[in-house]
């Protein structure tokens, strides 16, 4: 659902007292996929066949990723 979205809030006591809020709220609703990555790459990976060897990791058998934020990545959305 894309679009904006109204919500209208009535409250009902035991008693049957009706209290409205003062305003309705309009939202927007955007379904649309965020751009957040946009790639990942490990540079230890020498010759690019996707596998990392003996050779190419870290002594400690550890590697880098680099990740490459897109045009939605924004404070707070990674």
């Amino acid at each position: 659902m894309t679009g904006q979205i109204v919500i209208h809030a009535e409250a009902v006591d035991a008693q049957g007292n009706v209290d409205v809020a003062d305003a309705d709220v309009t939202l927007t609703i955007d379904t649309t996929p965020q751009d957040l990555i946009t790639a990942i790459t490990v540079p230890e990976d020498l010759n690019g066949d996707g596998i990392l060897n003996a050779d190419e990791l870290g002594t400690d058998g550890s590697f880098n990723a680099q990740v490459a934020l897109g045009p939605d990545a924004l404070d707070g959305t990674v």
